[in-house]
């Protein structure tokens, strides 16, 4: 288990080293499941490089069968993910893009600002995801491994931007709403806090 907890903000920023296993991470050794609980006051950032297979990750390693992930985070400021420029840079939070299949695991991000996925970018397990933030962006992918999947997707934010990705959600639930309980919900019209087609047309469903 790890346990971390830091005062300011943490960045992860992948660079362009060598290896097999090139790039930053945090979570469990090779070959061994993640159970991280991250405490950030300030904003978590993960970075890709600039040399092929330098992603940035939270999560278990890419090597070998891809291992459960049980991921805890929460932050004072945003969460964002960044891709790097090269084939296989992209910033993951559990299961790497790599992997063959999902893995299993239940992953929960609390941001006291937004929670931002650029292109190339992920969240992904097999268990329940929940995201929290003020505003919530996604360019990249979430997913609950989709197919039979019954694990929900929930998404809890005051503004959605979700038209430029994918959230693959398989049998089960994906549920958007305000944060804030007593914020009015328009879709396609207007709100405190609004969704548009887009944003809907980005969630796939069995």
């Amino acid at each position: 288990n790890q346990v971390i907890n830091a005062t300011g903000n943490v960045t992860l920023t992948a660079r362009a080293s060598g290896g097999d296993l090139a790039g930053v991470r945090i979570g469990g050794g090779g070959g061994s499941s993640t159970n991280l609980n991250l405490s950030v006051g300030g904003d978590l950032v993960l970075n890709g490089g600039t040399a092929p297979n330098n992603g940035a990750g939270i999560g278990s390693s890419a090597a070998g069968t891809p291992q459960p992930n049980t991921i805890a985070i929460n932050t004072g400021g945003s969460v964002i993910l960044n891709s790097g420029t090269a084939a296989g840079t992209g910033a993951r939070i559990g299961t790497p893009a790599s992997a063959s299949t999902i893995a299993p695991g239940t992953i929960s991000v609390t941001a006291g600002g937004g929670i931002q996925l650029a292109n190339a970018t992920g969240i992904r397990a097999t268990g329940p995801i929940t995201l929290t933030a003020n505003s919530l962006t996604n360019a990249g992918v979430i997913s609950n491994g989709g197919g039979t999947s019954t694990a929900n997707i929930i998404m809890n934010a005051n503004a959605f931007n979700l038209g430029g990705g994918m959230i693959d959600g398989g049998a089960a639930a994906v549920v958007l709403r305000p944060r804030t309980g007593t914020n009015s919900f328009g879709i396609e019209s207007a709100g405190a806090t609004t969704l548009t087609n887009a944003d809907i047309a980005s969630i796939d469903t069995s």
